[in-house]
């Protein structure tokens, strides 16, 4: 892929990162998935041969939320509708592939490689009119579709079990080089969607921005080699470790299914308290960490500091978030990460003692990657005069490494969220 393209993949990214969750603000408010049964009974496509995956119900709702708050057109609509089964996770000029991940699946996607976007837009190109994007995952593919255009040997890569069609062009209609179109399958005479190129610039820009290497990239490509080292090493005591997970006497059954309680309940006050927490769960959430009572006990004050916090969470502020959470007198980084960790375990986790002298041995050029909290018991030497600042983005860097964990544990079968590496890393601490 040249300069250009790669440079609007990375421009995507980067826009992506930032957006946050734009109805933050009224997703407390609305019962989304009561809608579901009303849109569902429009589908006709069921069945496991139907062709692409319908848009999901609530992504359809919001959608024709977002068409009456801002005026739009059916085509205008569908111009700026976002990926809505899937979110990108990397772009790599590198390695020359883009990594996604199925929003609403435990499975991990397989990256889409620059050839696959050369090929889907050289073909686009030549046709310059409707294409059909192809719904078989392998052959016999739909003549002339984009799927059998990708995949026509010889290809640089082994093939693939899912479509990669539907993807490519998705991604390619954010940066606004295709349009979606129908039209009959001149082989079936059904009505099926396919893409026609728009067309953009032809010439890359003299010179990238550098901004467009966002934290996480330029992270991970330097500790890249001493994470992937660390996980290869410990691989087998991970897996061990998340399948004995317990603390206080509880059997690994047992403590998850507490921790997965005490999570619903965050969820549940943030319901309750328009994307804030209340003193009662904080409560609930700082004795089951084992720190009795939240430290700050004005109830007002409180939903205030956590509606602000996890606002910036919603947004992917990570280090924003937490750092918010440390401003409370008594709070260090082990009671702020278990509010933040526990309001979503798909993404985030937690970052006490024990997961910091997990990974002590992780280094880059003979330094520690993050920090280790101090500790209660004297079993484990925490790093005592961080600033609030230092430990809130080491909570950043430490969801990246979880996340670098992870991916190279997908591949293996071995399918976590990001608060089973977590608690796997804990159960190395001892």
């Amino acid at each position: 892929m040249d300069s250009f393209k790669a440079y609007l993949l990375r421009d995507l990214y980067k826009d992506v990162e930032k957006l946050g969750d734009r109805f933050a603000e009224v997703e407390p408010l609305i019962d989304w998935e009561a809608f579901t049964p009303i849109i569902r009974d429009l589908y006709d496509n069921k069945t496991p041969q139907g062709g692409r995956p319908n848009v999901d119900e609530v992504v359809m709702v919001k959608m024709l939320v977002l068409q009456a708050w801002y005026g739009l057109s059916d085509p205008e609509l569908e111009r700026r509708r976002a990926p809505d089964d899937f979110m990108i996770t990397y772009v790599d000029e590198k390695d020359q592939k883009v990594g996604i991940k199925f929003k609403k699946s435990v499975y991990q996607a397989l990256p889409l490689h620059f050839w696959m976007f050369n090929r889907t837009i050289e073909h686009l190109q030549t046709a310059k009119e409707f294409v059909p994007l192809g719904a078989a995952v392998r052959p016999p593919y739909i003549k002339g579709s984009v799927e059998q255009a990708i995949w026509m040997k010889p290809f640089p890569t082994g093939s693939s079990e899912y479509r990669v069609s539907s993807f490519t062009c998705d991604i390619l209609l954010l940066v606004g080089l295709i349009e979606y179109v129908y039209a009959r399958n001149p082989e079936s005479g059904k009505r099926v969607q396919g893409a026609r190129w728009k067309g953009g610039p032809t010439s890359p820009p003299p010179c990238p921005p550098p901004e467009l290497i966002t934290p996480r990239q330029a992270f991970l490509r330097k500790h890249r080699s001493a994470i992937q080292s660390w996980i290869r090493e410990n691989e087998a005591q991970v897996v061990e470790a998340r399948n004995r997970y317990n603390w206080k006497g509880m059997s690994t059954l047992e403590r998850v299914d507490e921790r997965n309680r005490v999570s619903r309940a965050i969820i549940n006050s943030r319901i309750r308290n328009r994307g804030a927490v209340d003193l009662e769960t904080l409560d609930e959430v700082m004795a089951w960490g084992g720190f009795g009572r939240f430290p700050d006990r004005d109830a007002e004050r409180v939903l205030e500091i956590t509606s602000r916090a996890l606002r910036l969470l919603d947004q992917w502020k990570i280090e924003q978030a937490a750092f918010s959470l440390l401003s409370v007198h008594g709070v260090g980084i082990a009671r702020a990460t278990k509010v933040l960790g526990l309001s979503d375990q798909e993404t985030l986790a937690i970052y006490d003692s024990r997961v910091g002298y997990a990974l002590r041995t992780l280094k880059h050029q003979g330094k520690r990657l993050i920090h280790i909290p101090p500790s209660r018991t004297s079993g484990r030497t925490g790093d005592i005069g961080m600033s609030n600042r230092v430990w809130a983005q080491d909570y950043q860097k430490l969801t990246w490494i979880l996340e670098a964990f992870r991916e190279y544990l997908g591949p293996r079968n071995i399918h976590f969220r990001l608060a089973d590496v977590e608690m796997a890393v804990f159960m190395l601490g001892q």
